[in-house]
């Protein structure tokens, strides 16, 4: 054994052996592939198949990709909760989780104490969750009064067709569904199925109650020619446990911390740009090695900067965790190529961060909030300089490393401790007209 790996050592080490090995390989894999049928199967738009329940309940549904803890941030949440208020009215009440195969409820979500089942049970009365991630060869029984609510493109694409079903199989007259689109989502693909799907489920615009997220994306999806029966628009408010802390200490004391959202395997996020602008500020921007530099979001590796320092990974933070560096971090850098905003540069901003993001077709964030600047084109020399600017201004003394959060506020009430979704009961009444 041991002269064989000798062996196979000296045959990579030769330059003319180890171009040959390439070549038989890159051969043999091609030879191999020739004879593998290609697989066109999209995992996100598995059929949720059907069964007839006689229950004449009626009862609201909500088709979303996951409610586990470490699935729930952002846009889930968000999502639960319209649907929280939308479910005020109604006994009967089921979540259908598309995406995981067993689920343990965030403790956070209104639903976390709903018996867990999974799908191809029969149909019972209630509040129930249905964990449909592992759907081969089973079914979701559905009533003929049932109502829908999508997030994620792909539950939308599931809602379409479980309308086309319901209608079919109890002879409806046509339904709407509610959509709560909180991106553009065709462009988290490139031109491709995945693209084309997720674009196909924004028609047909008549059975379709948007709520769309921000105005900025109703702008966009306006421009791109989307038209909808109802269209709902609304501003995000900040977390409500992020705003108790920020009420109960406003003022924040700074260190000479970058903290960036790190996410190297979301391409909205600009990974490559947010690194290539490090590092140009980190080689040609005075007193930069005197800043830490911290990237949260998603773990990857420490990425080194030509003045000796580096960007360190620290991956997804707890609540806790992440307070603590909004309130300690004096610049923030979050990157969103789209024309939602993203929920991090409002978070930093409303912790006294001066923040860094980009503009983006309609969307400019520079006009919400005074400490939040907005790049526009975005690119590495646009990032560095935007960098330079304001760590020089901390070093000089021109910005101060104490800052009053309530000195500055946003141009919409993001920090609102109103109920959310004041028109969740139009949305209803929306949902339940026929025709």
């Amino acid at each position: 054994m041991r002269a064989l790996d000798h062996l196979a050592r000296w045959a990579l080490g030769h330059p003319r052996l180890r171009a040959r090995l390439r070549d038989v390989y890159a051969r043999t894999a091609a030879e191999a592939a020739e004879n593998v049928p290609p697989n066109p199967d999209i995992a996100e738009i598995t059929p949720i198949e059907c069964a007839v329940s006689e229950i004449t309940t009626p009862r609201l549904n909500l088709l979303v990709p996951a409610v586990s803890e470490r699935h729930v941030f952002g846009g889930i949440a968000t999502a639960v909760a319209l649907f929280e208020r939308m479910a005020e009215g109604f006994e009967d009440v089921r979540i259908v989780v598309t995406d995981e195969t067993s689920a343990v409820t965030a403790r956070q979500l209104f639903c976390a104490s709903w018996p867990i089942e999974p799908i191809g049970g029969p149909d019972l009365p209630g509040r129930r969750i249905v964990v449909a991630g592992d759907r081969y060869g089973r079914r979701l029984p559905v009533r003929a009064s049932d109502r829908f609510m999508a997030t994620a493109w792909w539950t939308a694409y599931a809602a379409h067709r479980l309308l086309d079903w319901q209608r079919e199989q109890f002879a409806l007259p046509p339904r709407r569904f509610v959509y709560m689109i909180q991106d553009f989502e065709p462009a988290f693909y490139a031109w491709s199925s995945r693209y084309a799907l997720a674009e196909s489920t924004y028609r047909p615009g008549g059975r379709i109650v948007a709520v769309v997220n921000t105005p900025a994306l109703a702008d966009h999806l306006a421009a791109q020619g989307f038209r909808f029966a109802n269209t709902h628009i609304f501003e995000p408010t900040l977390n409500r446990s992020l705003a108790a802390s920020l009420a109960a200490e406003p003022v924040m004391h700074k260190k000479r911390r970058i903290l960036v959202y790190g996410r190297p395997g979301v391409e909205r996020n600009a990974f490559e740009i947010l690194m290539l602008g490090l590092r140009e500020w980190a080689g040609r921007c005075p007193g930069a090695a005197a800043w830490e530099v911290l990237s949260a979001g998603e773990s990857h590796g420490d990425f080194p900067l030509p003045n000796g320092s580096v960007v360190r990974g620290i991956g997804k933070q707890s609540l806790d965790g992440y307070v603590d560096l909004l309130r300690t971090s004096a610049i923030g850098v979050s990157l969103m190529v789209s024309p939602h905003p993203s929920y991090p540069p409002l978070e930093m901003a409303a912790f006294g961060v001066r923040t860094i993001t980009n503009a983006h077709a309609a969307k400019d964030l520079s006009r919400v909030h005074p400490r939040i600047t907005s790049l526009s084109p975005l690119t590495q020399e646009t990032l560095s300089l935007a960098l330079c600017r304001m760590t020089t201004a901390f070093d000089d003394g021109t910005l101060p490393f104490e800052v009053d959060t309530r000195a500055e506020s946003f141009s919409f009430p993001y920090l609102s401790d109103e109920a959310p979704f004041p028109f969740a009961p139009q949305v209803v009444r929306e949902l339940l007209t026929e025709g």
